[in-house]
């Protein structure tokens, strides 16, 4: 979050920024992650959000992102993909705050 920026406003600055991907919806805010040693590079604070996309848009790694691409939600849900540090409680918590999100995987 940059100075006299919301974490609203970080959010869609860095998805734009990271995949090149500009969502038409609003952000539907997920939660705040703070558990101590979530990250083992350092104590950070994470607010994530989620937003419904629609099929065709194709992220494009930007910025300082070294890779995008979808992943199958599923894969990630039943341990086929691994995620990095506590993302897949991150992701847990977006589709329990938007039910109808499992409809789109």
């Amino acid at each position: 979050v940059d100075e006299g920026e919301t974490a609203e406003a970080a959010a869609w600055r860095e998805l734009g920024e990271e995949t090149g991907v500009q969502a038409p919806d609003a952000l539907v805010e997920v939660g705040t992650f703070d558990a101590p040693g979530r990250d083992p590079r350092g104590d950070y604070v994470t607010k994530a959000f989620v937003v419904l996309l629609p099929v065709g848009i194709e992220p494009v790694a930007a910025d300082d992102a070294a890779a995008a691409e979808w992943v199958d939600v599923e894969g990630v849900l039943s341990g086929a993909r691994r995620t990095g540090f506590d993302h897949l409680s991150i992701i847990e918590a977006a589709v329990a705050k938007v039910p109808s999100f499992r409809r789109y995987l």
